[in-house]
Parts: structure tokens; C-alpha cells; sequence
């Protein structure tokens, strides 16, 4: 599914933003939560930027790039601040990258230590931090300068150790998409390739941006650390939750993720028809019994463990058991489907902000209950 772009309205571009220092800012939210919070500050050789992400951590990053006249970078220096670091983690480190050449120098320094990589990375390699989206806008404007309809783009995150092959492809006049890890953000920019406003909705990172004219970067950074620090260890965005139970001499388990409404629309949207769901977030949902199961439609799951999916439709929705574990939620193989089964729906009265999974005994079996928002799917069982 490609997202739907983001429209901003009253974004007004003035003729004098092309010259000399110019300053703006971005935030991403996740449905009505606010995740991070960006101040950018340009000139025509000079990118910087101050980042507060909550992803869960709060982290906050200061990178400085050097800019050629085609648009890529030469150099960049990133420092990522963490207020609150999890125990034996740095709350601080220092990068420095160097670009325009097939490997990539990397520097990384931690308080008295300092490491050394050499990254390889061909083709119109751009520095990509994925929640700084003044990177985002200098690979568009980068992308813009060369022409065509789709430019390759070697995207490198400062600091590690792998590049991400990505793309940025004309979807119009005043918009592009940009590969995302398998997926695609879909950006509205202007003729020069500045971010107007982007939507990750069809990514596992499912935020939208908007631009602002300024943002109080530093006192909201102050606000997150301290709330952060006051309630102790950050809560994930998607909670991960594991359901045990007894039904007719068989142990059922079941460790999924749970994301919340955050004031989305659910299925249709944020969870797309005719589009294999993790049932979930985050790691595919793991599903183990130690006893053959038959669920009603006359698919038999043999004692032993597997990931559980669906597929929603404007008409129904399907029930996956497929034979792979231990995957993240966004690697799905339907060769490996042991099988498919309707999905009895029902709806419910009062919505749900957090997505739930249950596994309740009934005579001789029972059944699994998913219920989000206002809806309930429900597939029922027997144990043979």
C-alpha cells in the first residue's frame, strides 16, 4: 500500500528562503502523540540540526554537515545525548563521517574511547538519521539536483556499522516517495526538494511530520527528559505482552505486541485491507500449543510453535498460522502458511485504545479473541 500524502496547508515558502540562513523546525507525531521535534537551521554550504526523539528513550542529537553546491554532503558530525541512559549504556557519544568517496571514514567516540570504521558505500552516498528529518529533506534536495524520475541513494546512519540502499522516486510535482527498510514514506516537497510534510504511516515507523516555522526544541527536550526521569525506565511505544492459558489439557502461549490508537483510524488505515498484518507490532506474534488444535474452518495446528497473522478486508478477514518464528513483524512468508481460516467479526460498543489478544477455555476447546478499536475477531478451536 502506498500512504497517502500529507497536505499541509498554509506552509508558505517566501521568495528570500533561497538566500542566505534560514531556520525552521519539524515534528513527527504517532496518531496525537508527539515523538520528536526537530530545529533546522541552513545556509547554502552548512546543514544543522537539533533532534528530541522519545523512541521510547528520550535522545537528544546535535549534527552539524558540510554541504557541497550538488547538494550531498562532505562531512557530518553527530553528538547523541541520552538524559536518562539504560545501566552500563554511554550517555554520550560523538560522531564524525566523511563523505564523497566509495568508503566511508567513521569516527566514534565514547567518553575516553575511540573507534574507527570503514564503511563501504557507492553512488550518491547521504547521511540518514531516521528521526532527523533535515537528512531526509538534503538526500530530497540532493536527489532533486541530479534528475530524473527515481535516483538511487546510499543511505548511511552515522555511527553504524551498515548502509541502507534506498531510492527517492518522483510520485508528482510537488511530491516524492523514499524507500524505507522494504516500505515507502511518501514526502510533499517544493521545486528545490525542501520537506513540506511526510507520512510514514505505511512504514513500521507510522509517524506523520509536519513543518513548522520554529520549534522550542531544547525546552520540550527539557520537558521529555524530566518526565522521563521522574516516572523511571521509558514504557515502549507498543507495549509486548505474553498470554499463557490451560484449555482441555492443552498449554497455549501467546507474545504479541500492543499498539495503541493514539486517536488513528484503525483498520482501513492505519492497519490496511488486503494487506497481511503482523497482529500486532513490532516482533510477529508468537504462538505455541503443546497439543494438536483444530480452528473452525477445518484447519488442524499440529503441537509446536508458530507466528500468527491476518488479513483484513472490506469483507472479512483471514487467520494465518504460518511455521516461521522468531521473526520481526514485517518479514512474512506465505510459503511458510501452514494454513488460512475465516475470522468470525463482531462489533463492539466501546472502542479500545490498546490492541488486545486473549485465549479463552470453552468446552472441549476455546478460542483466540483480538480485539481493537471497535471491532473483535475471533477464531474458535478444538483440541484433539
Amino acid at each position: 500500500m502506498r500512504p497517502s500524502v500529507i497536505v499541509l496547508l498554509g506552509v508558505v515558502l517566501a521568495p528570500s528562503m533561497a538566500l542566505g540562513q534560514q531556520s525552521y523546525g519539524f515534528i513527527a507525531r504517532l496518531g496525537r502523540d508527539t515523538l520528536v521535534v526537530e530545529r533546522v537551521t541552513r545556509s547554502a554550504n552548512r546543514l544543522e540540526g537539533q533532534v528530541v526523539s522519545r523512541t521510547p528513550r528520550v535522545v537528544m542529537r546535535h549534527y552539524v554537515a558540510d554541504l557541497a553546491p550538488d547538494g550531498t554532503v562532505r562531512r557530518i558530525g553527530v553528538s547523541v545525548r541520552t538524559p536518562n541512559p539504560a545501566p552500563n549504556a554511554p550517555r554520550e557519544q560523538h560522531v564524525t563521517v566523511e563523505f564523497g568517496r566509495d568508503t566511508l571514514p567513521v569516527t566514534i567516540r565514547i567518553g575516553d574511547s575511540t573507534t574507527t570504521l570503514r564503511v563501504a558505500a557507492r553512488g550518491l552516498a547521504m547521511p540518514w538519521i531516521v528521526y532527523g528529518y533535515g537528512t531526509y529533506e538534503q538526500i530530497f534536495m540532493a536527489a532533486r539536483k541530479r534528475g530524473g524520475d527515481s535516483v538511487a541513494v546510499t543511505g548511511y546512519q552515522p555511527g553504524g556499522r551498515n548502509i541502507a540502499p534506498t531510492y527517492v522516486r518522483r510520485q508528482g510535482s510537488d511530491s516524492v516517495a523514499l524507500g524505507f527498510f522494504g516500505d515507502a514514506v511518501v514526502a510533499r516537497v517544493d521545486r528545490e526538494g525542501r520537506l513540506l510534510g511526510l507520512n510514514a504511516e505505511g512504514t513500521t515507523v507510522k509517524v506523520r511530520v509536519e513543518r513548522l516555522n520554529d520549534v522550542d526544541v531544547q525546552g520540550i527536550g527539557q520537558r521529555f527528559a524530566a518526565t522521563e526521569a521522574s516516572t523511571g525506565a521509558p514504557a515502549a511505544l507498543s507495549l509486548r505482552d505474553t498470554v499463557r492459558a490451560s484449555v482441555s489439557g492443552s498449554d497455549l502461549l501467546l507474545d504479541y505486541g500492543r499498539p495503541a490508537r493514539r486517536g488513528r483510524q484503525i483498520f482501513g488505515q492505519l492497519v490496511p485491507f488486503d494487506k497481511v498484518w503482523r497482529t500486532g507490532a513490532n516482533a510477529a506474534t508468537q504462538f505455541s500449543t503443546t497439543r494438536d488444535l483444530e480452528f473452525e474452518g477445518g484447519l488442524v495446528v499440529p503441537a509446536g510453535k508458530y507466528t500468527l497473522w491476518t488479513l483484513p478486508t472490506t469483507s472479512g478477514v483471514s487467520f494465518i498460522v504460518n511455521k516461521q518464528t522468531g521473526q520481526w513483524g514485517t518479514v512474512y512468508d506465505s510459503a511458510q502458511d501452514l494454513g488460512r481460516v475465516p475470522l468470525r467479526v463482531e462489533k463492539v460498543d466501546q472502542p479500545l485504545e490498546i490492541f488486545t489478544m486473549l485465549v479463552e477455555p470453552g468446552t472441549a476447546g476455546g478460542r483466540v479473541v483480538m480485539e481493537w478499536d471497535t471491532t473483535r475477531w475471533i477464531a474458535s478451536f478444538k483440541v484433539r
